[in-house]
């Protein structure tokens, strides 16, 4: 169905159960974006069942509210430790938006659930999210900036990020301006192996901290990693904060390995937990560190067949196939491809260490039409 169009009656009063007990927040975001951009109305069940505060906790509800305010959705049990939610979609809207998470709440979360739908919407969007973006259990502001719209933009999504204020645990108050300019295809991804491993650079960011705080984890990467450039940055914040961030490009895509800076936890110990994340993936064969494929599965799930920028010879663009060099997939991976199987009707394979998506443009479909 064209996420552009209303979602027929029969779809508006047919609820699919999702059940979200493996993945955590992620299943939640995906199967939220998806009902969106599908119209189908979902009831999300046994939400984080197995995480120390189960059900939503308030940067999911923000989640939930921001899907339903940019689809004119309907929501039922939204409440923070709700267990389960119901979700009708309506129509996406382009337009300017403002999402206070209020916490330290990971906004790059959020922005991962609204990013699809607004790709598909009629018209460009803004966004503001205000919150965390460099914060526990999710990837860091630079990350965002530097790997993963860069990815995007591989994949045929013109999508521009700014980092107005970061955002530390525990007052949060960061500041990330979205624009989204809307798409009619995206691009499949062909990583049938890991390319050439080029330069190998780290940004160490600090707010309200000594100097000496960077300055030891710069000298411990340098330390540990060879030829690599370090560089510090000073960043303005409501909360004292650290992360260091290291990127390697390997054929032209751009990996991060990240690390924040905690009480009790020295210099030399975060600037190693990066080190040693990078040796870790260095010495693979995989072509995507394995939380970027994560971020990515759902555009490859949504790059359908006949990709009309792709080159004649481009026969993974000409199919819609995604082909991923994968030495092994996560919980959090799997359980985002079996909702994306459940809600978008998409196929994958996963053999012989190659991943295989077998996408669908969701505006591909015929034009619904309510009687």
């Amino acid at each position: 169905m064209n996420g552009n169009q209303n979602p027929t009656v029969e779809q508006r009063h047919t609820l699919q159960t999702i059940d979200a007990g493996h993945g955590g927040g992620q299943v939640l975001r995906t199967a939220l974006s998806l009902a969106a951009l599908t119209g189908t109305p979902i009831d999300i069940r046994n939400i984080r069942q197995n995480r120390p505060k189960p059900g939503l906790q308030p940067q999911h509800l923000a989640c939930v509210h921001a899907v339903a305010k940019i689809t004119d959705g309907t929501l039922e049990h939204d409440a923070i430790g709700a267990s389960h939610v119901v979700f009708r979609p309506g129509k996406i809207r382009s337009g300017r938006y403002e999402f206070d998470i209020g916490t330290a709440g990971a906004s790059c979360l959020l922005l991962q659930c609204i990013l699809p739908p607004l790709l598909f919407a009629d018209k460009p969007s803004s966004v503001r999210i205000i919150g965390g973006t460099d914060v526990p259990f999710s990837p860091p502001s630079l990350f965002l900036e530097t790997v993963f719209v860069p990815a995007l933009e591989k994949m045929g999504a013109p999508v521009s990020l700014t980092v107005v204020r970061h955002g530390f645990y525990p007052k949060g108050g960061g500041i990330l301006d979205v624009i989204v300019q809307p798409v009619k295809t995206l691009r499949p991804l062909d990583l049938k192996r890991r390319g050439t491993r080029g330069t190998i650079a780290a940004t160490i960011q600090s707010a309200q901290l000594p100097n000496h705080v960077a300055e030891r984890e710069k000298a411990e990467l340098q330390r540990r990693v060879d030829d690599i450039a370090v560089n510090t940055q000073s960043v303005t914040a409501s909360s004292a904060g650290n992360v260091v961030n290291l990127f390697v490009d390997y054929g032209g895509w751009r990996m991060a390995f990240d690390a924040l800076g905690k009480i009790g936890k020295t210099s030399e110990i975060i600037a190693t937990e990066v080190a040693d994340a990078y040796a870790a993936f260095d010495t693979g064969t995989e072509a995507l560190e394995p939380h970027l494929l994560d971020q990515l599965l759902i555009y490859a799930a949504l790059a359908g067949p006949g990709n009309g920028g792709a080159r004649r010879d481009d026969r993974c663009s000409a199919s819609g196939q995604s082909q991923i060099k994968v030495t092994q997939l996560s919980e959090h991976a799997e359980s985002n491809l079996r909702i994306i199987h459940e809600l978008l009707g998409t196929a994958h394979t996963f053999n012989d260490g190659m991943l295989v998506i077998q996408g669908k443009n969701p505006k591909n479909g015929p034009k619904d039409t309510e009687p």
